[in-house]
C-alpha cells in the first residue's frame, strides 16, 4: 500500500467569496514523507503570503489593487510551481 500525501489549507472565512472555496487542496505527489513536509512548509508559507495580499487586496509590488482572478492566478502558480517541483 503506498502513501500519496497532499497540503490542505483552510481559507480564512473573510476571504473564502473572493477565492470561491472553503480550503485548498494540493496533491504532493510523493509518497516520501521528508519531502512531503518540505513541500508542505513551502506551500504553507505561499498561501499565507497570497492571504495576505488578498487581506491587502493590493498587489505588494504594485501598489495598485488586484482582482478576484489576479488572486486565482496567483493561487494558480503556487499549484503550477509545487507540479514542477515534485516533476523534476
Amino acid at each position: 500500500m503506498s502513501t500519496h500525501y497532499h497540503f490542505r489549507c483552510v481559507i480564512p472565512v473573510a476571504l473564502r467569496p473572493l477565492f470561491g472555496k472553503t480550503e485548498f487542496w494540493i496533491f504532493l505527489k510523493t509518497g516520501n514523507k521528508s519531502e512531503a513536509g518540505l513541500s508542505a512548509m513551502a506551500l504553507n508559507a505561499q498561501t499565507s503570503a497570497l492571504f495576505r495580499t488578498a487581506r491587502l487586496m493590493t498587489d505588494p509590488d504594485q501598489k495598485k489593487p488586484i482582482t478576484k482572478n489576479h488572486l486565482l492566478a496567483l493561487y494558480e502558480d503556487i499549484t503550477e510551481t509545487n507540479e514542477r517541483a515534485a516533476a523534476g
